[in-house]
């Protein structure tokens, strides 16, 4: 596994890749980064492509002085400038949570990067309470730290909170690495730099515009955006190559990917199979 720091615009953006040929990128979700991808990483290069999993601007390893605008569509347009220099584009790219709304900017904003979206659980349509609520100040980075981190200041609520999000009791390394990355001074900026920015422009007016073949996969108990999305997305998704297919997850939460990941993998690998063509890779 590689570790590969890229420049975009005066920011240090992370990339972990793994394997070569075809390319397959990789956003994560809110509190995430490349780690919420360690089921996919390896099983993308053993299926023969190459699999690129970027920490977003402000997250990750990728945290770092807090400049610029952290929403959705300059997320997006960080990626595009990562794969332009990497020279990895087009991509399969999959896109988890809020890194689902990313993905679908990065497709809308930059068609000829993106061979193909796999959204996850994706917050296209809706909007987690606290950062729906500190979206509401009037852009004060400080009063949105103290409103969102303040559930978080101890250990037991977040961990409390990401169980919640899987489903179920979270492995302790797991959560140690969350909470780890989570109570960096770094990430916790980046993360309520993207708290600030993200209230707008809503992706929904322009999902028919999204071209590329699209998958949805779901968790069936997903407690932060209801099953019901998915197929409400896939529904609005009007433009894309042979209508939106929807998978759901039985008995998984806001984590398919992490939670159940044979199952993710499965239908994942073989919808990317059958895009390229691919029956024996």
């Amino acid at each position: 596994m590689e570790n590969i720091w890229v420049q975009v615009a005066g920011r240090r953006v992370h990339v972990v890749r793994e394997g070569t040929g075809r390319g397959v990128f990789l956003i994560h979700g809110f509190l995430g980064s490349n780690f919420s991808w360690r089921h996919q990483v390896p099983a993308v290069a053993a299926a023969g492509w190459s699999a690129l999993a970027v920490d977003l601007p402000g997250f990750g390893e990728s945290a770092d002085e807090v400049t610029g605008n952290y929403g959705h569509v300059a997320l997006a347009d960080a990626c595009a400038s990562v794969l332009e220099t990497l020279g990895a584009g087009p991509v399969h790219v999959a896109g988890h949570s809020m890194g689902g709304k990313v993905a679908l900017w990065l497709a809308l904003r930059h068609p000829a990067l993106v061979r193909s979206l796999t959204l996850v659980d994706a917050s296209a349509l809706a909007t987690p309470g606290p950062v729906r609520q500190a979206g509401r100040l009037p852009g004060a980075l400080p009063l949105g730290g103290w409103l969102v981190s303040r559930r978080w200041s101890h250990e037991t609520r977040f961990r409390a909170d990401l169980a919640r999000f899987y489903g179920h009791a979270v492995a302790e390394d797991v959560a140690a690495d969350y909470w780890r990355r989570y109570r960096r001074p770094e990430n916790q900026a980046g993360m309520l730099a993207h708290v600030r920015d993200s209230t707008a422009p809503s992706v929904v007016p322009n999902l028919a515009g999204v071209s590329a073949p699209v998958q949805v996969i779901w968790g069936e108990n997903d407690r932060t955006f209801p099953v019901a999305h998915a197929g409400r997305l896939a529904a609005l998704l009007t433009g894309a190559v042979g209508g939106a297919r929807v998978t759901v997850v039985p008995g998984a939460g806001h984590f398919p990917h992490e939670t159940a990941p044979e199952i993710f993998n499965q239908v994942f690998l073989a919808s990317i199979r059958a895009w390229t063509g691919c029956h024996d890779c």
